[in-house]
């Protein structure tokens, strides 16, 4: 399974700077896979539940 790693760093100490940066790129990130007609995956996970059939009771008397 190949993947991709993006790795940036933005220079600046201000926190609503720093994550308008991250937010831009990544917004650029997608719609440029989204012009390639490039589609991400989502990770999904399944779950079956089932009841336990009930223990036999014995008839014995302790």
């Amino acid at each position: 399974m190949a993947g991709i790693e993006v790795v940036y760093y933005v220079l600046s100490a201000d926190y609503n700077t720093s994550t308008d940066v991250q937010q831009a790129i990544n917004v650029a990130i997608k719609d440029a896979f989204g012009k390639e007609k490039i589609e991400f995956a989502f990770p999904t996970q399944s779950s079956c539940l089932q009841r336990a059939p009930a223990p036999e009771l014995s008839s014995k008397s302790r």
